[in-house]
């Protein structure tokens, strides 16, 4: 069995026993050079490479700067405190995983690991690329990357911690971490676990250096790791920059000499620097992209599905947070839902740039995602019947709380204002600051709130943190849902976890907590001189800049 059969076959079905793969072509040239945009990503139009033959592609070169722009600076650089994209930008290319998804999010491909033996359903066998080093910078030194770092990677990330927060990707799960040799080590899970390899390719499950840790107490403002580049300064407020890691463990990556990233909070400014050539690429606002094209005809262009769902949610519940009027009433929840069309926000927020939700996992997530037949379309008259039986013949008047930021929030509030003031709603919207807001939010304190929620190739990613027993970001007190949460995540069977995944979003579509609105289509311009830029699906994830190079 070839190396991506064999790594496609685990996402796809469970492993049969016994099995044992060498995917000796790990540290290949092109690993990565054939992989797609990512899923749901459409490329709109090129800079006019002809790359209709292998003799016409042209050599990637070596050498030069990227620079990049990011409205947010980290926190701190600690993969295991963060939760930002832009801290993961620079943990996913200075760190290595044990193995991590393709652009598209469809496989799950090797990475530190050079094989996995998996002789039952609770224990994984993963065999190391021998002679792989961790930066050759104070405190690491270029030492060798062995079993003892995975153990001890892992035992962090699962530290008992509240500020941990990926801790619980293994924590409660995995019994124990075993060193079986310097280049072997073993995970044992108290039960079957089908989320386990996709939490082990995680961008936030990242291997750590034991020895930057112990000299500063923490990863906050250091980057060591044995990935692409190495982080050489963190400007607060200004830029991050990394550097060519010239021992890395892919013969011939990166390309690129040095990645810039630049802290520019305003998008007209961001744009305007694109448009002079400062910068390589750029996030375009849907309002501005015929104006950017038009003034930048040979950039490329490239439509990349967010992995952030918008959702309506009304008022969460559990044994500890009551259900009240009006939301503790079914027929006003799915009332609510009845009143919904989802186009309009998709129009409104997004000028069009958008695909709607049917359930809570957006459609490119195949298998997993509700067909297009379970959408729930506007029907004003039954929502206004709903409405009359659940004793609200004339409405109610409800708050709606939104974050100020990003702007797409307070336009699909503005819809959902004027949607429900079909069916006799009087909504008002309260527009929170991010500190504020996520207070509110997290204090389960709420009647209405317009979100947009994250997930991640994993699917239970978009169910256990919001409807399972020990939900983190929202409440939802229905225990049949959190029986089946908690079922889905010990059936191995690909088959059975789709039907459970289904019924699950059925479950919740009857009972109505909150509705499904839409996926943004973000617009990416990239400089003509940038070649082989890969666009990963889950946008935490930065790994194929080791594959970019310039034409310049």
């Amino acid at each position: 069995m070839g190396e991506s059969e064999y790594w496609a076959r685990i996402m796809r079905q469970r492993l049969s026993r016994r099995t044992f793969v060498r995917a000796s072509a790990l540290t290949g040239v092109g690993l990565w050079a054939g992989s797609a945009l990512g899923c749901g990503s459409q490329q709109e139009s090129t800079s006019g490479t002809n790359t209709s033959s292998v003799s016409k592609t042209p050599q990637p070169k070596y050498g030069g700067t990227y620079v990049r722009l990011d409205a947010y600076e980290p926190r701190s650089l600690d993969p295991d405190l963060e939760t930002t994209p832009s801290a993961s930008m620079v943990t996913t290319l200075t760190s290595n995983r044990l193995m991590r998804t393709n652009p598209a999010c469809t496989e799950i491909v090797p990475d530190l690991a050079q094989s996995l033996e998996q002789p039952d359903d609770v224990t994984y066998i993963f065999k190391l690329n021998q002679g792989v080093k961790f930066h050759n910078v104070p405190p690491a030194n270029g030492r060798e990357f062995t079993a003892e770092d995975v153990k001890y990677s892992l035992e962090r990330q699962m530290t008992n911690n509240p500020l941990f927060v990926h801790a619980s990707f293994f924590r409660g799960i995995v019994t124990s971490i075993d060193v079986v040799d310097r280049y072997t080590v073993k995970v044992v899970t108290n039960r079957p676990y089908a989320p386990l390899l996709n939490y082990i390719a995680n961008p936030w499950s990242t291997m750590k250096c034991r020895e930057a840790v112990d000299q500063y107490g923490d990863l906050k403002t250091v980057a060591i790791g044995t990935g692409p580049f190495i982080f050489k300064h963190w400007s607060k407020g200004i830029e991050t920059v990394l550097v060519k890691n010239p021992d890395y463990f892919r013969p011939g990556r990166p390309y690129i000499d040095q990645l810039t990233t630049r802290y520019v909070p305003d998008a007209s400014t961001a744009t305007s620097m694109f448009l002079g050539g400062e910068i390589d690429v750029v996030a375009i606002d849907w309002t501005m992209r015929e104006q950017v094209k038009k003034q930048k005809p040979d950039a490329t262009y490239t439509n990349v599905e967010s992995i952030y769902p918008f959702l309506l949610r009304t008022q969460p519940y559990d044994d500890t947070h009551p259900h009240k009027p009006p939301m503790d009433n079914l027929k006003v929840r799915q009332a609510i839902q009845l009143a919904v069309n989802k186009q309009d926000y998709i129009d409104a927020a997004m000028g069009g740039n958008g695909i709607p939700l049917v359930g809570v996992i957006p459609p490119s997530r195949q298998p997993w995602a509700l067909p297009d037949s379970d959408q729930i379309k506007q029907d004003i008259n039954k929502a206004k019947q709903l409405m009359a039986e659940a004793g609200y013949p004339n409405g109610f008047q409800v708050e709606l709380i939104v974050a100020s930021a990003p702007i797409t929030c307070p336009d699909s509030a503005t819809v959902a204002k004027g949607q429900l003031a079909k069916i006799g709603i009087d909504v008002q919207l309260k527009l929170m600051e991010d500190a504020q807001y996520r207070n509110k939010v997290y204090s389960f304190d709420y009647m209405l709130n317009m979100h947009n929620g994250a997930g991640s190739p994993e699917p239970e990613e978009y169910l256990k943190p919001y409807f399972g027993a020990n939900a983190a970001y929202y409440k939802w007190g229905n225990l049949e849902i959190q029986k089946k949460v908690e079922e889905q995540s010990t059936t191995m069977d690909p088959q059975k976890r789709k039907e459970l995944i289904w019924e699950i979003q059925r479950m919740i579509q009857a009972d109505a907590p909150l509705v499904p609105l839409y996926v943004a289509m973000s617009l990416y311009g990239t400089q003509p001189r940038v070649k082989n830029q890969a666009w990963y699906w889950n946008q935490y994830d930065f790994i194929t800049y080791e594959n970019v190079w310039l034409d310049s």
